[in-house]
């Protein structure tokens, strides 16, 4: 889980926009502060694990040989479903490790938590996403276009799925 200790390693990621390149922590920019960014951030994702929980779901901290290198995102679904998310600093990228945490959470939520179906919603054109969907395990179910009100603007997700072992692998 995310800790304060991992304060010190957000807030040098926020002092510098090219680390937080690709929107990769959620919630707002840092502003002002960055140490008080990454704290409020912590807050938040921590807030997850608690009723009523926090705005990004639960949240999980990516860390390589003891270092914040990333974060998982975890919300519940309708019924026993469960939305994944993974991020990664731009500089520890193609590194391997979104791989690893998709898997380990994916595993955690269908192994030991009390969901059946865990999905990933990849950007249609990021092809790093797609690697990893298919290197944890995912197979591709959809294509969605999603609108953004505000500007009128569209994209496309492509709609990975991963099911409890025994499952049967053509289900929805």
């Amino acid at each position: 889980m995310p800790s304060p200790a991992d304060a010190p390693a957000l807030a040098a990621y926020g002092a510098d926009p090219v680390l937080l390149e690709g929107i990769w922590v959620s919630g707002s920019p840092p502003l002002g502060d960055p140490y008080a960014w990454a704290c409020a951030r912590i807050d938040e994702f921590l807030a997850g694990w608690c009723p009523p929980g926090g705005p990004h779901g639960a949240t999980l901290a990516i860390r390589e040989r003891g270092r914040l290198v990333g974060f998982v995102y975890m919300s519940r679904r309708e019924g026993c479903e469960l939305e994944l998310a993974y991020v990664i600093a731009p500089p520890e990228r193609g590194k391997g490790l979104a791989t690893r945490a998709a898997l380990l959470a994916t595993s955690w939520a269908l192994e030991e938590g009390d969901f059946d179906r865990v999905l990933l919603y990849v950007d249609e054109d990021h092809s790093a996403g797609h690697r990893v969907a298919a290197k944890a395990g995912f197979r591709q179910i959809e294509r969605v276009v999603n609108r953004i009100e505000q500007t009128g603007e569209t994209f496309v997700q492509v709609v990975y799925v991963r099911t409890r072992k025994g499952d049967d692998p053509d289900s929805t």
